[in-house]
């Protein structure tokens, strides 16, 4: 979860526990799930909940990855870069990694 998104919630939460005691307040009745912020709520915690879900699939991809190059050569060092320079006797490749 991006802090970002974790500030969201947060807001959200506090929005809301000051909605419901504003109207508790004002005691006219029942509130509606509008009035007391109900949307907005569940719109940030599932937000929270996809943020966690794109972050466990990325770490299982990362997992699975193999690299693997059409020449053989030495790896000297792994670096965790978007891109690197693998060397052979002959070649000179950048391997891009998305």
């Amino acid at each position: 979860m991006s802090p970002k998104q974790k500030k969201l919630l947060e807001r959200e939460i506090a929005e809301s526990e000051l909605a419901k005691r504003d109207w508790e307040e004002l005691g006219i009745g029942d509130a509606n799930p509008l009035t007391l912020r109900i949307p907005q709520l569940k719109e940030a915690e599932a937000n929270v909940n996809a943020a966690n879900a794109n972050l466990e699939r990325a770490k299982l991809n990362l997992e699975r990855t193999i690299v693997t190059l059409p020449f053989e050569g030495i790896i000297k060092k792994k670096n965790y870069r978007y891109w690197s320079i693998c060397w052979s006797w002959k070649y000179i490749s950048f391997c891009f990694f998305n």
